[in-house]
């Protein structure tokens, strides 16, 4: 399988209005690995393992493909991309993905798990960490 090839390396924040695509148009598919989009999330999952059975139900239903799924076991979010969308949360049947607001990377989530609001992955619903679901 060769490499991919980023059509679109000349775009960036600082292009004027000339060095676009025209409409924006996205040149090739897969480009989105180029390109750091978590920085646009409100909220940010977090994966708890010990919770987990690996049923995979949050792979397929991620708009993003934040999930990364190795030797069929899912992974920690890939932050880079991931919106906070909490689809994932509300798909998993074993409330192995809390979501807590703001922008955090996976440690910094795990850790302001302790005394923050989290919407858990069974409806959404505002708890607090050791609080009964």
């Amino acid at each position: 399988m060769s490499e991919k090839k980023n059509l679109m390396e000349g775009i960036g924040e600082r292009s004027s209005w000339t060095g676009i695509t025209p409409g924006g148009f996205v040149y090739g598919s897969g480009n989105s690995e180029f390109f750091n989009t978590g920085d646009w999330r409100t909220r940010t999952p977090v994966w708890k393992p010990d919770n987990c059975r690996q049923c995979l139900l949050c792979f397929p239903v991620c708009p993003d493909s934040s999930i990364p799924v190795s030797g069929g076991k899912r992974g920690d979010f890939d932050f880079g991309h991931c919106k906070g969308c909490a689809i994932c949360a509300r798909v998993c049947p074993f409330g192995a993905i809390d979501v807590v607001d703001g922008i955090a990377d996976a440690r910094e989530a795990q850790d302001g798990l302790n005394g923050r609001e989290a919407l858990s992955g069974q409806g959404g619903q505002p708890t607090r960490k050791g609080a009964a679901e």
